[in-house]
């Protein structure tokens, strides 16, 4: 049931509510109080919205709580107020899917995409086009902001290669990390100077970035054709994997240090589902995991 596949999960900046998104072309919002007080029931979104194309990914402005921004199939990047269950901006600049869509952390009026037409496009709330588009060699499947300073932005691509852009100077990327064999899905910064990438090769890069170097290769979960989710809390690394488990691993180590399987029972292990979408919840060590049946988890990390 490929239309059941959430695409993206992400907390607000409060860490109250909680949004989901995906192939249904819906958005769904919960309180993460409410679902963990009812957990033997299905949960209700407090909000529902309904889109007109698949959605790719979503997430929420770092401090602005109620500020949403998502990614689509057809391209298009919009920023909703959830408060209201309004729209408020869109932008159609891609010519292709967008993948990836990424709030910065530290000037919360800016905003990243990435798409197949090799581009990423940055974006102000406060005006309706795009203030800088950054061309890059080959489609791009992952953006996101460095955590401290907005001129510098992760990008991944098809290309297998990941980038540091320095946005000041868009033509040509600061770093470049080479190593992957296979296009990368996610680029995301575990500090500062370090950056981990997921990739169809079935490994994480740690990278560091001063150098472009690799510090670690992690390896044990299955990824060859599917976003399977990557999510980092302080040293550790959440990532799904195609056997539709979630492997939990340490930066310090090659190996998972935990898995957690969606499949209860032997004869489900040939379900071809797979993990599609996995995030933390801030200051915990709570993991909301998605399987490509649309099966959402609260896991515990223990």
């Amino acid at each position: 049931q490929k239309s059941a596949i959430i695409s993206s999960i992400g907390f607000n900046s409060n860490h109250e509510c909680f949004a989901t998104a995906g192939v249904s072309k819906r958005i769904k919002i919960y309180d993460f109080k409410n679902v963990m007080e009812d957990r033997f029931r299905i949960p209700c979104p407090i909000l529902e919205l309904t889109w007109r194309s698949k959605l790719s990914d979503l997430d929420w402005n770092k401090q602005e709580k109620s500020l949403l921004a998502t990614s689509d199939y057809d391209g298009m990047i919009s920023v909703w107020d959830v408060d209201s269950g309004e729209n408020i901006l869109e932008y159609d600049e891609h010519e292709k899917r967008a993948w990836s869509v990424n709030f910065s952390k530290t000037d919360a009026s800016l905003l990243a995409s990435g798409s197949d037409d090799g581009t990423v496009k940055v974006y102000s709330t406060k005006q309706n086009r795009s203030v800088l588009t950054v061309e890059t060699m080959a489609n791009v499947c992952s953006v996101q902001y460095h955590p401290t300073n907005f001129h510098y932005m992760a990008i991944g691509c098809s290309d297998h290669q990941a980038y540091v852009y320095d946005l000041r100077n868009p033509n040509e990327p600061v770093v470049t990390l080479s190593g992957h064999k296979r296009a990368i899905s996610y680029a995301a910064y575990s500090k500062d100077n370090e950056i981990i990438t997921a990739s169809t090769d079935n490994t994480l890069r740690l990278w560091n970035v001063n150098n472009g170097e690799t510090k670690r290769v992690l390896s044990g979960h299955e990824n060859q054709k599917h976003f399977v989710g990557l999510a980092l809390k302080d040293d550790w690394v959440a990532v799904g994997s195609e056997t539709n488990e979630l492997f939990v691993y340490n930066k310090a180590l090659d190996s998972p240090i935990h898995r957690y399987s969606f499949d209860e029972s032997s004869e489900m292990h040939n379900s071809n589902h797979f993990i599609s979408a996995t995030c933390w919840k801030p200051r915990s060590d709570i993991i909301l995991c998605a399987s490509s049946d649309g099966n959402l988890r609260v896991l515990r990390l223990e």
